[in-house]
């Protein structure tokens, strides 16, 4: 058997089922993604997909309190790497969400769409933990008046809708340019959220 023969014979006897992770992963994730991906090439990864389409077109075995991941690596509001590059109606927009991406195009099923609210818990219980001026996806699609405007920054938008979509956290560092759950929380931390205009823009008091 010639060196050809055999590199077909053994592209033959790989099947979605064979991969190990790394090879696995590299079909979610891209080409190059795992410094391991066994002997395929990017050809190869291309025929596994395009030979098991159905398995990354959607997320499978909804299972699970928190979003899941089934096997295959996929949560709701997401696609394989290939998906995007063989079966998106668009290129993927780096600048806004996956999630966002595939809600505007329409193609979040039911079931995602259902566990993606069901996921949507803001504000957390201990407020110290919260990201500040910092919303999750699912608190923009089912929780907030408007949708979320990716022209303008978060702490931007968050601000501009009014206080009563703030925590009494952020409502305070907003009066006083300190953040009460944090001891150590200066004007430097301000710069983390806020850019030098905005500061400006809402009179926000420099912290000590």
């Amino acid at each position: 058997m010639t060196r050809l023969h055999r590199k077909q014979a053994s592209r033959r006897k790989r099947t979605i089922e064979s991969l190990d992770f790394g090879e696995r992963m590299s079909l979610i994730l891209g080409p190059g993604s795992f410094d391991h991906c066994g002997n395929l090439t990017a050809e190869d990864l291309l025929e596994l997909y395009t030979e098991n389409r159905d398995l990354f077109s959607v997320l499978r075995e909804p299972t699970g309190k928190r979003q899941p991941a089934d096997k295959y690596g996929h949560r709701p509001g997401r696609r394989a790497w290939y998906w995007w590059q063989v079966d998106s109606p668009e290129p993927r927009n780096r600048k806004i969400p996956e999630v966002e991406q595939l809600d505007r195009l329409g193609l979040l099923t039911d079931e995602e769409l259902h566990m993606l609210e069901r996921d949507t818990k803001w504000p957390p219980p201990n407020e110290q933990h919260a990201r500040l001026f910092d919303r999750p996806w699912g608190w923009w699609r089912f929780k907030s008046p408007d949708l979320r405007d990716w022209s303008i920054t978060e702490p931007t938008q968050l601000v501009t809708m009014g206080r009563k979509y703030l925590t009494d956290r952020e409502c305070k560092i907003l009066d006083t340019g300190i953040d009460p759950a944090n001891q150590r929380f200066d004007s430097e931390d301000l710069k983390e959220i806020f850019t030098t205009d905005e500061i400006k823009r809402f009179n926000i008091p420099a912290g000590t």
